[in-house]
């Protein structure tokens, strides 16, 4: 995994790895902003129609869980990939209806071109330059919107929020599935935050996407107790 946490590669593959991601960017800023846009607001339009319920979903869970942040990290290509197309439609879905609770949302991902970035500011969402490698840390209420990401994106927000995960909800890969799927020996080498957290989550699973089923496809909220820190000294014992 690199410094910044946001994508693994080995160190031959490094500098390959970098120039395809520039000469992505560069590709992506040879269209406009405003031939983008006509597909986000169709996206926009279609999302609200055929997926009511499941933009209902999310929209009561920051309600009722006073979500006044919304970080989204690893969203990808919105010019380009029709997954990163809907995951943004669905994100814009719901800071405009969030009732002004959602006091900021914030998008980072280091393959967006410069094209993308003056879009997703244009429809009133952040951009960062500086790559944090997912380690923000929040104080208010967060929902980290990190669909399909990598484990490795999930450990990082994890150890930078250990003493206040009751702050933070992810949206994002099922946890306790990676427990699952892997020895523990590998993930207390890999992901030890991750290994150690998803044992005392909850979660619960999306309602179908109908859109696009992939976009969301194993896709959880993923919620932490107030008294992680107590439960978790319990569980290792």
């Amino acid at each position: 995994m690199e410094d910044g946490g946001f994508t693994l590669v080995t160190r031959q593959r490094k500098r390959k790895k970098g120039r395809l991601e520039k000469s992505k960017a560069a590709a992506t800023d040879l269209l406009s902003s405003d031939e983008i846009r006509f597909d986000i607001k169709a996206l926009v339009c279609n999302v609200k129609q055929k997926d009511g319920k499941f933009c209902s979903f999310l929209q009561n869970v920051i309600t009722s869980e006073g979500v006044q942040e919304i970080v989204c990290y690893g969203i990808g290509k919105i010019a380009s990939c029709k997954i990163a197309q809907h995951q943004l439609a669905v994100l814009l879905t719901l800071t405009q209806n969030s009732d002004k609770l959602v006091k900021s949302c914030s998008v980072y991902d280091p393959v967006l071109g410069e094209t993308e970035r003056k879009l997703i500011q244009e429809e009133g969402l952040l951009t960062g330059d500086e790559n944090d490698g997912c380690r923000r840390q929040v104080t208010a209420k967060t929902l980290f919107y990190m669909i399909h990401c990598s484990k490795e994106m999930y450990d990082n927000v994890l150890a930078a929020n250990r003493t206040n995960l009751e702050n933070c909800l992810i949206l994002g890969n099922s946890l306790q599935g990676y427990l699952t799927h892997n020895t523990n020996a590998a993930l207390k080498e890999e992901v030890p935050d991750l290994f150690e957290v998803a044992q005392i989550s909850t979660e619960e699973r999306l309602p179908p996407f109908e859109s696009f089923p992939n976009v969301f496809n194993d896709t959880f909220l993923i919620r932490f107790p107030a008294d992680h820190q107590q439960k978790h000294s319990t569980k290792c014992i």
